[in-house]
């Protein structure tokens, strides 16, 4: 159980109660560490009950995605009573993108030769340089189960630059973010990068 340290029945979850409500999912649904909490945030008690004053439990609603069988998982569980009430599979829906796949799919863009090619037509040869993130941009006909995503890119002109200022036009990046790949790269004509400071 979690000391609540809140004042109003709409406060959201405290730090302890968010590591809870993850320990009590993860340990009543036997998760693995492949399972991504996408989303842990209060799971607001009845209106009515918060406008009477009343006391209620706190509840935390969350969003996992599993990889390995890349089915995104809805959940609700009572912190104050340590039990999971809601586990559910949301059939045919993506999650939003997760801190980590920003990392993992711009390594993987990096290493893909057909990125790398797209820069180097456009004078960028320093991946160190290169920023990618993953940009849900809508749905693709061919992704029936799978995570894609549209890989947008930027360069800096040093490693502290504000590389916003200066984005790779017209090189259109494909993800799978389930398998980190890159399904395709297209490229639709060297527009030059724009190099003014947006420091």
């Amino acid at each position: 159980m979690v000391a609540m340290q809140v004042q109003h029945a709409l406060d959201p979850p405290t730090a302890d109660e968010i590591v809870t409500a993850a320990r009590i999912l993860r340990e009543a649904k036997g998760l693995p560490e492949k399972h991504r909490f996408i989303q842990i945030s209060l799971q607001e008690p009845p209106k009515e009950q918060v406008l009477a004053g009343e006391d209620s439990d706190r509840e935390a609603f969350i969003i996992l995605l599993d990889h390995d069988t890349r089915t995104t998982w809805e959940a609700t569980v009572n912190v104050s009573r340590g039990a999971v009430t809601r586990w559910e599979a949301i059939p045919n829906v993506q999650p939003p993108i997760a801190l980590e796949e920003f990392f993992e799919c711009e390594e993987a863009c990096k290493a893909d030769p057909r990125f790398r090619e797209a820069l180097a037509k456009r004078g960028v040869t320093d991946m160190e340089l290169v920023m990618v993130d993953p940009w849900s941009a809508g749905s693709y006909e061919d992704s029936e189960g799978r995570r894609l995503s549209r890989a947008l890119a930027w360069v800096r002109k040093e490693p502290f630059d504000h590389g916003y200022a200066h984005p790779v036009e017209n090189v259109l990046t494909l993800v799978d973010l389930h398998e980190m790949q890159v399904v395709k790269v297209e490229d639709h004509g060297v527009v030059p990068i724009p190099w003014e400071d947006g420091n």
